[in-house]
């Protein structure tokens, strides 16, 4: 039927991918056991899921316990988890999570998953790709929606991405904001939303974002995602244009994602890594 065990688990942070994850390996015909990070992924997936537990970030071993009583070898990530629980609420966290953090030496995301990852996998659990799940929500090439994309566009949309690959290369960020040729804002680590809103502060409007991977991206965590609420905050940020990494970019309620862009103006191209398109 498929190439993993019947039972696979989800570790879920907040938003919508993780019911996408959901649905398509349900779709399949597997059992999925979830664990939500935060009350609200848990909230929403108790019900869609076969078992459902919350647990929060900062106590891995009992993750990890939890999904092998439920006789889950495999497990996937799906989700936003707010990096700046780290720094507000590390004295919640055991002695396992305070352990990752100390070998991940940098605070930087690759760091810490790469650690909790071989923490996983050291205690007997294989963590899989998003993209097992989630390949039919991948972005394409060229332009996503109907609005017209002329040959000046095209050539704007490949500098702010060679800009942004470069940013991202440095793992400062990996969504950038841009006016005329300039750079209005660079991601922190207050996430991509915050950034869009910081760069409206500034009076800009028309802007042009752009989101990419970051370098050598390990597919099992963290590829990029857009959705309804990225279009949502480019409205109200009055965005002109959305240019993400094609092959590399996760697009969820995609249908409606199109709609609501063409309606409010704003531009989707997908560029790949050679730049072609």
């Amino acid at each position: 039927m498929n190439d993993l065990t019947e039972r696979v688990g989800l570790i879920a942070g907040y938003g919508v991918l993780p019911l996408e994850f959901v649905r398509s390996a349900k779709k399949e015909g597997f059992t999925v056991v979830s664990v939500g990070l935060t009350e609200n992924s848990f909230s929403l997936l108790k019900n869609i899921t076969d078992n459902s537990v919350f647990c929060p970030i900062g106590k891995p071993m009992e993750i990890i316990d939890y999904l092998k009583t439920q006789g889950v070898k495999n497990i996937g990530f799906a989700g936003k988890v707010d990096k700046k629980i780290i720094f507000t609420s590390i004295n919640e966290f055991d002695e396992h999570a305070r352990k990752i953090l100390k070998n991940a030496g940098r605070l930087n995301d690759v760091s810490i998953m790469n650690q909790i990852i071989d923490f996983i996998e050291t205690n007997g659990l294989e963590v899989i790709s998003q993209l097992r799940f989630l390949k039919s929500i991948v972005a394409q090439e060229g332009s996503l929606n109907q609005i017209k994309i002329d040959e000046e566009d095209i050539s704007e949309f490949r500098n702010y991405y060679q800009i942004t690959r470069k940013i991202a290369d440095l793992d400062i960020g990996q969504t950038v904001v841009f006016k005329d040729g300039a750079v209005i804002a660079v991601e922190g680590i207050e996430g991509t939303d915050a950034t869009l809103y910081r760069s409206h502060e500034l009076g800009v409007e028309g802007s042009v974002i752009c989101k990419v991977s970051r370098p050598s991206q390990d597919p099992r965590y963290d590829l990029p995602v857009i959705g309804l609420d990225t279009i949502d905050v480019l409205k109200k940020i009055s965005a002109s244009a959305l240019v993400i990494q094609a092959n590399g970019t996760l697009v969820t309620d995609y249908d409606e994602v199109m709609n609501n862009s063409e309606m409010a103006g704003i531009k989707i191209y997908g560029l790949s890594e050679n730049l072609k398109k």
